[in-house]
């Protein structure tokens, strides 16, 4: 995640993200489709949420809280998931994507899965 990029630090809207509201795969994507406001047309699986997020715009930041809520709840998609996030960050120079762990925590941290 690239934070130093000039788009990157124009931020004109933050989003909250609660994993502990993902609890599976059909309320994961309807929890995203509603709180990043996607079209009718989204696809409900993780191909869907990289092209919608990695489209261009106005510079937005999504903070996804308490992922290990997330990872207990769906391990292996919740991994997935983190990682198509940390693409679309990489992918998109208007978006910036931060994890952390807790319900409450301060601290950012980076999917390692490359």
């Amino acid at each position: 995640m690239d934070h130093n990029h000039p788009m990157k630090q124009r931020i004109t809207r933050i989003i909250r993200l609660d994993g502990a509201r993902m609890t599976d795969r059909s309320a994961t994507h309807h929890y995203l489709r509603e709180a990043l406001d996607f079209p009718d047309y989204y696809g409900n699986n993780l191909d869907a949420l990289y092209d919608l997020l990695t489209e261009p715009g106005a510079p937005v930041k999504i903070i996804l809280s308490d992922t290990a809520a997330l990872l207990e709840h769906q391990p292996d998609y919740g991994q997935a998931l983190l990682q198509v996030l940390e693409d679309c960050d990489t992918a998109n120079p208007d978006l910036r994507v931060e994890f952390r762990e807790g319900p409450q925590s301060d601290r950012s941290y980076r999917v390692s899965l490359k």
